[in-house]
């Protein structure tokens, strides 16, 4: 069980960046506006990873992986919504 987890939150990187990338493109109007909330806390997560690096911290990366499966499920659910009301 522990290995799954661990898989997922592993796949959750790539498959943010491509579910944003798709969503980012491919969406539009307020559709687009909800798909982009992810990227606005992935790049302050980004900065602060930064700025925790610089700052010589052991444990820099971790918020970054640590908000990536949720913003790869907000992305998915946001999908899902958006394929029911069309």
């Amino acid at each position: 069980m522990y290995e799954l987890l661990e898989l997922a939150v592993m796949l959750s990187f790539p498959g943010y960046l491509i579910l944003q990338w798709h969503a980012a493109r491919s969406w539009d109007g307020a559709w687009r506006i909800a798909g982009l909330v992810p990227l606005v806390i992935i790049a302050l997560l980004v900065v602060q990873a930064g700025l925790a690096f610089l700052a010589q911290s052991n444990l820099w990366p971790l918020l970054v992986i640590l908000a990536t499966p949720l913003a790869c499920l907000y992305l998915i659910a946001l999908a899902g919504v958006r394929a029911i009301a069309r």
